[in-house]
């Protein structure tokens, strides 16, 4: 697959004329968490971002069902995004609207836009194959997914989080594990961590 390295403005331009969705830097991010899912696969994204993510790997699979979560909100990952501005949430606006614009003829898809916290309600428990995590990597915002969202795993289904390099995120799920037997770890790769919901 093509990689293109595409700066914030030319992404932001490129959804706003025509809701494209821009080629993943990131390929062997990809072809790593794609060995975990199935198709036909019920899953959920937590941080979506600009979508491309979501479209060049996680679409690809031939989802049944594929929620994509995001509040797109500026300044929740405080380390990475300063200085709040009007234009800094536009850009996250103009994300929100692009991914809705593209998925929409998706009828498989749906474009959630709330915290992860809020739109746990719209998932039933033991009911997902598969949890992709890269929402805020913060100790307690990654705990929290974790803890949440695992009731709603199929017993076999996996969750795999982004990230694992950032501070706090191996405590959280260290920390996760120690309070759920019924989850094994399975391995971490290209900066990912994997988890599964045993009996």
């Amino acid at each position: 697959m093509r990689a293109f390295i595409l700066s914030t403005f030319f992404c932001v331009a490129v959804f706003a004329d025509d809701a494209k969705i821009p080629d993943d830097i990131w390929a062997k991010r990809g072809e790593y968490v794609s060995q975990f899912i199935e198709e036909d696969a019920y899953g959920v994204q937590i941080g979506v971002g600009d979508g491309a993510f979501s479209y060049h790997y996680l679409f690809q699979m031939n989802p049944k069902k594929l929620c994509l979560v995001d509040p797109w909100q500026y300044g929740l990952q405080k380390e990475l995004e300063k200085e709040y501005t009007r234009e800094k949430q536009q850009a996250k606006d103009w994300h929100h609207q692009n991914v809705r614009k593209f998925f929409e003829p998706h009828t498989n898809v749906s474009v959630i836009r709330l915290d992860s916290k809020t739109a746990i309600h719209f998932f039933q428990k033991n009911t997902l194959d598969f949890l992709y995590l890269d929402g805020v990597h913060y100790y307690e915002d990654v705990l929290q997914d974790l803890m949440l969202y695992f009731p709603k795993l199929k017993e076999g289904g996996y969750i795999i989080g982004n990230a694992y390099d950032w501070p706090g995120v191996e405590s959280a799920v260290r920390d996760f594990l120690s309070q759920n037997p019924d989850c094994r770890f399975v391995e971490t790769g290209v900066n990912h961590f994997v988890l599964e919901k045993i009996e």
